[in-house]
């Protein structure tokens, strides 16, 4: 019978598509948790308990961010177990109200990327992974040039599309990995998501995201290309060997571990690119672009606002340094003087 762990990790880490990275810190933590509390029955748990525990990591000297940070890995934790009818509603409000250590940060801010690192992105991938000639297709088709020779240009379809239903349309890592061809098939008018069923006999829930242009075209670009490989499956990211000795392979669906790292592993500067920040990136510039902030928070799939509360505050702070920028012309122009820096900060 499965722990109470590994089901964490199987109906909530991997549901919600968390970085290899985050799984086991988190598991970690939460494994050092119920060891320190000795409760061998997670019904037992409340909210003295991660207090205690809190506690326990500043007593070993831990930093006031980590300690929150730990703490906010395990109050995930305790929502699981709601969820699970492992605890009841008054636990976990109890939980909820269990203070940070005084000092500590109120939350992680998104990091999108900016207009620059987008294009830096662009060029890279250009770079690394550049559309082959159309004749070099035709004759891989006919049979007379090596698939080696198109390699590159199947990859760019496929990584372009990845990225767009991250940056376009705000799906989540595991959301895009867990896609089936119809769920993405650019004929929809929508990308459709699907969410694992909540309870035993239920329906799967699902929500729709509208298409942008550019991702659409990435989509049907991919899909139609992936269709000329003849793979047997409805997977829609494929392995994608380069050379061919591993040729028998390319048409194998894309295993997860691969498509969790693919895009930092295969863009230089290796590391840099990441789904979840393309993510962050979609629900900034939405909300820039004046897209109400309730449709910003249905486009991610958010289950509450506050979950869209923090992309909204890096949008506020767009403002104050444009105003602070502009102030000393707006203060000399309300003041009937006349700004000795015209506003834009141009001479």
């Amino acid at each position: 019978m499965a722990t109470v762990v590994e089901r964490f990790q199987a109906g909530y880490q991997q549901y919600h598509g968390l970085s290899a990275k985050w799984c086991n810190e988190q598991t970690r933590v939460i494994e050092d948790f119920l060891s320190v509390t000795r409760k061998s029955d997670p019904a037992d748990l409340d909210a003295a308990d991660l207090r205690a525990y809190m506690g326990t990591l500043q007593g070993r000297g831990l930093a006031v961010n980590t300690v929150r940070k730990k703490g906010n890995m395990l109050r995930a934790f305790y929502g699981w177990l709601y969820d699970e009818g492992i605890i009841d509603g008054n636990t976990l409000m109890a939980v909820k109200r269990v203070e940070n250590p005084k000092g500590a940060s109120a939350v992680t801010k998104p990091k999108p990327y900016s207009r620059k690192e987008l294009r830096q992105f662009w060029d890279a991938l250009d770079s690394s992974w550049p559309e082959t000639d159309p004749k070099f297709i035709r004759r891989w088709q006919k049979g007379t040039s090596p698939y080696r020779r198109i390699a590159t240009h199947a990859m760019r379809l496929q990584i372009e599309a990845i990225i767009r239903l991250a940056l376009d349309c705000g799906l989540r890592r595991q959301e895009i990995y867990n896609a089936t061809l119809d769920d993405i098939h650019p004929d929809n008018e929508y990308v459709v998501v699907r969410f694992a069923k909540r309870e035993a006999g239920g329906e799967d829930k699902m929500r729709e995201v509208p298409y942008t242009d550019k991702a659409r075209t990435a989509v049907h670009r991919w899909i139609e290309f992936r269709s000329l490989l003849g793979p047997t499956h409805d997977r829609p990211w494929l392995s994608l060997a380069t050379t061919m000795q591993k040729q028998r392979k390319y048409l194998d669906p894309m295993r997860w571990e691969r498509f969790e790292r693919l895009t930092g592993a295969v863009i230089p500067p290796k590391g840099t690119w990441h789904l979840h920040r393309f993510r962050h990136t979609c629900a900034t510039e939405w909300l820039r672009a004046d897209v109400p902030i309730e449709l910003v928070s249905r486009l991610l799939g958010h289950s509450n606002i506050n979950q869209t509360l923090c992309y909204a505050q890096l949008v506020t702070d767009d403002i104050h340094r444009a105003m602070a920028k502009a102030q000393p012309a707006f203060e000399a122009a309300t003041s009937g003087v006349e700004a000795t820096t015209p506003v834009g900060g141009k001479a």
